[in-house]
């Protein structure tokens, strides 16, 4: 059973629904589409056969999507006045400019207000059918209107039987929604696969909404359960991953038109999402998510995939091995070792990783090497480490220390400080640290209060009149001059916030044994980038 990204219960109150629609803002994804095998520092092109063309005709970008891909609102977009037909994307939608950069031809296929369901349909296009076959890279966009079409239904039930909008209907709703997303996703890419074996680049789905606003806070638990499925589908179907979300995410006032009352990209937003793509394009090893098996007991692997075999190896609980092809009710899989074999897909712990993980790192739970995982501890026992105070503004100092040049601070504590929960997941390896409204620490702090009160501005309900002060949410490191001798060791955790993956250059760390590791009073994260992945800035 796959991994639930997001804990946190979901608030679809009937008053809220209706600000988002009356507003006519609602959610925003975008995804980008997966890709075949990668040189260690590009994608590799295709060159099959079918997709054979002379050198001269260039490199061909092909991207499906609704109007995130045809650039709406953006000059020189128009649309169709005749419904189904695509109408003209703007040069300045994220196709074009990552097409002007790498000079290659483009074939923009976005298609204003289509849904996942209406793209599926549209793949039967002989004018798409041709494109693909001609493309060398394809990029999907697609998702949002998903749930634009669920929100609407709830309003119109709103309008025919108010009685009949509980918070549990709507939850049903935009449940229906997101499963017939997960099976026409999925479903996109066989279609595409049938044209050409061109790579393919997925993107997760973004929130056009600043932190601390209320759409905000409704919109958050479907993006995290919305770009589960996007990353489902690109490690199911070998697909590269492109982080829109971490991108537009409190960046929205620069690149998503909010001040308008849109929620498309600016023209800022289009050259930041062509960079991401871009930067998945000529660097595609680092791109690719990966799924893995968590041994919760003893698990048997085989050299074929039938059970009458004896088992050429066992992996002890607790740690991970990589799914790399699936054969039936059967995974391929590679332990640590670098032993490849099979395990019977039934009851499994199946994680998947949202980019490569890191081969050094040692066993999860484990103090020493398993020779069965293959994994090499980096415990320390005598590590010299320099310790220092991390200074937050609406907290008191947080103890911290300087680990391989990278700042260290309790991420229990870090929470506290911001009045986050923190959930461990021992079992799918994963942290969730959950803000307050979904919101990072975006919002104000009243100073006047000892200690100072954490609050968030919600520009709906409050007048400034009712600010007493604002925060600038910032972070810096103090170091003492001391150092101590302490063990640390490195873990394998992912960690998300709000149900969403954040990438760190360094990986959470274990400070000691790991007596209050469910609790994580002992993990450590690497304070700056944890900072910014939270709206916050810093000061080193």
């Amino acid at each position: 059973m796959n991994k639930s990204p997001h804990n946190s219960t979901n608030r679809f109150l009937t008053h809220s629904v209706a600000k988002l629609l009356l507003a006519s803002v609602v959610v925003s994804f975008s995804v980008s589409a997966c890709g075949q095998q990668a040189t260690p520092q590009s994608l590799t092109l295709s060159t099959s056969p079918s997709n054979a063309k002379n050198q001269n005709e260039g490199v061909s970008l092909v991207s499906l999507g609704d109007s995130i891909t045809f650039g709406e609102h953006l000059p020189g977009s128009k649309l169709p006045v005749v419904p189904g037909k695509q109408g003209t994307p703007s040069k300045y939608a994220y196709p074009f400019l990552v097409g002007k950069k790498e000079k290659w031809n483009v074939h923009d296929l976005g298609m204003a207000g289509y849904t996942s369901t209406q793209l599926l349909r549209y793949m039967k296009n002989k004018r798409v059918k041709h494109d693909l076959r001609t493309a060398d890279v394809v990029t999907v966009d697609i998702g949002s209107n998903d749930l634009i079409a669920a929100a609407y239904n709830i309003l119109e039930q709103m309008f025919k039987d108010p009685s009949n909008t509980s918070p549990q209907t709507q939850q049903a709703i935009f449940a229906k929604a997101l499963n017939n997303y997960a099976k026409k996703l999925p479903e996109i890419i066989t279609q595409i696969r049938k044209q050409t074996d061109a790579p393919i680049i997925l993107m997760t789905l973004y929130d056009p909404f600043p932190a601390g606003s209320s759409l905000h806070e409704i919109t958050e638990p479907l993006l995290a359960k919305a770009n589960h499925i996007v990353l489902q589908t690109a490690v199911e179907h070998n697909c590269m991953l492109a982080n829109i979300y971490s991108l537009m995410n409190h960046h929205q006032n620069e690149l998503v038109r909010v001040k308008s009352n849109d929620i498309h990209p600016t023209i800022a937003g289009q050259e930041a999402i062509a960079n991401v793509v871009e930067n998945v394009i000529n660097n595609a090893q680092n791109y690719r998510p990966e799924q893995y098996v968590y041994t919760t007991s003893d698990l048997n692997i085989y050299s074929h995939p039938h059970p009458s075999t004896s088992p050429a190896a066992t992996v002890t609980a607790g740690h991970l091995i990589q799914v790399i092809g699936r054969k039936k009710d059967w995974l391929r899989v590679r332990t640590a070792t670098a032993q490849v074999g099979y395990v019977q897909r039934t009851n499994l712990q199946l994680i998947d990783w949202p980019w490569p993980r890191p081969s050094h790192l040692g066993p999860i739970l484990n103090n020493a090497a398993d020779n069965n995982s293959g994994a090499t501890s980096q415990q320390t026992p005598s590590t010299a480490v320099d310790s220092g105070q991390i200074h937050v503004q609406m907290s008191p100092s947080i103890k911290g220390f300087r680990f391989h040049n990278t700042i260290y601070a309790s991420l229990s504590q870090l929470a506290k400080a911001i009045g986050a929960n923190l959930q461990v997941g021992t079992e799918n390896q994963t942290i969730d640290v959950q803000t307050i409204l979904q919101s990072g620490i975006k919002g104000w702090v009243d100073t006047h209060k000892t200690p100072p009160v954490l609050h968030y501005f919600w520009p709906m309900y409050e007048s400034p009149d009712q600010i007493t002060g604002k925060g600038d949410y910032n972070v810096h490191y103090t170091a003492t001059g001391t150092t101590q001798f302490v063990q640390l060791q490195q873990t394998d955790y992912l960690l998300e916030i709000d149900g969403e993956p954040v990438r760190l250059n360094a990986p959470v760390i274990q400070l000691g044994q790991g007596q209050f590791l469910n609790s994580g009073q002992n993990l450590y994260v690497p304070v700056y980038e944890f900072w910014k992945a939270l709206g916050g800035n810093t000061k080193q």
